[in-house]
């Protein structure tokens, strides 16, 4: 497998994933499909879409909304921005 967090580094094979044609040239150490699965992202990602929604506290059952919760969040929505940006580079050519 490429680089895939699941498996020893021996085990890699290169060059692992290339990003998107329009985003720098750099190869990801570890396999996205990895990184989606851990247990933090896949958490995030759920509080994200009742985040989306505008009911995030009642998610969080009216409990303030931790730090790191909202730290994650902004990463995340600045992650989906930056993907959905390259998207439409890509597809205007």
């Amino acid at each position: 497998m490429w680089r895939c967090g699941h498996l020893a580094e021996r085990l890699w094979l290169d060059p692992g994933f290339a990003p998107p044609p329009s985003w720098p040239a750099r190869i990801g150490t570890v396999c996205p499909g990895y990184l989606v699965s851990l247990p933090a992202v896949e958490e995030v990602s759920y509080a994200y879409q009742w985040f989306d929604a505008g009911q995030l506290s009642q998610w969080l059952d009216g409990a303030p909304i931790p730090a790191a919760l909202k730290q994650c969040l902004s990463v995340l929505k600045s992650a989906i921005a930056g993907v959905e940006s390259a998207m439409l580079n890509d597809a205007k050519g």
